[in-house]
């Protein structure tokens, strides 16, 4: 019995020292501002189920590594990809699964290589991925001729709105067989018109000019 004990004892205090041989220390960790090292974000939508950021760094990043970070919040980040860093200044990362019509903030975790436990945060910036499709038109003397899409939903609206922003026609849409609206444009001033047809999340748009 007392062997066993003795026994116990020591595997507890193999552990211990183990643990603390091995244990990450957060607090010692410094998280530095990279305020000086970023610039000149973009964050731009380039495809419907592509986002890309694009930054620049103002030092040499041989011995960095660049993580990308998302939040839904701005406050909690995970990190969902990253890169090399290189003596390049210039840099992109893919966002291949965004999420539409939602903001996400974006920041990059500067990882420094060669000085242990020290990190670079640039700030964080927001961004909303929206993706249009384009909305098929053709026009006459007095109409424009708009196609309706084959697959929008039992709540679409087609809306024409001038060059200040203002809708100035809006009327629900059906998939019908001729799967067309004419829009009457008698009476319309000269300018370029925007056309959409929005159902649910998705929109599909057209720029017409009246001549």
């Amino acid at each position: 019995m007392k062997s066993l004990l003795l026994l116990n004892v020591t595997l507890s205090l193999l552990i211990a020292s183990f643990n603390s041989l091995f244990a990450v220390n957060e607090s010692t960790w410094q998280y530095m501002p990279a305020n000086d090292m970023i610039s000149n974000v973009e964050v731009s939508s380039i495809s419907e189920k592509k986002v890309q950021l694009k930054w620049e760094l103002m030092v040499d990043a041989s011995n960095y590594i660049l993580l990308v970070q998302k939040s839904h919040d701005g406050i909690n980040f995970q990190t969902f990809g990253g890169l090399r860093g290189s003596s390049s200044k210039s840099y992109a990362f893919f966002d291949r699964i965004p999420e539409k019509n939602k903001r996400v903030h974006y920041r990059i975790k500067i990882v420094d290589a060669t000085a242990k436990n020290v990190e670079y945060l640039s700030p964080s910036f927001s961004f909303i991925h929206k993706w249009d499709r384009h909305l098929l038109s053709t026009q006459s003397d007095n109409h424009w001729n708009v196609v309706i899409p084959s697959h929008i939903g039992e709540n679409a609206s087609l809306q024409v709105i001038n060059s200040m922003g203002q809708v100035i026609l809006k009327e629900r849409v059906y998939n019908n067989f001729s799967n067309h609206v004419q829009v009457p444009t008698r009476g319309l001033l000269k300018g370029t018109y925007l056309v959409q047809v929005v159902s649910g999340e998705n929109r599909w748009i057209t720029r017409i000019l009246k001549n």
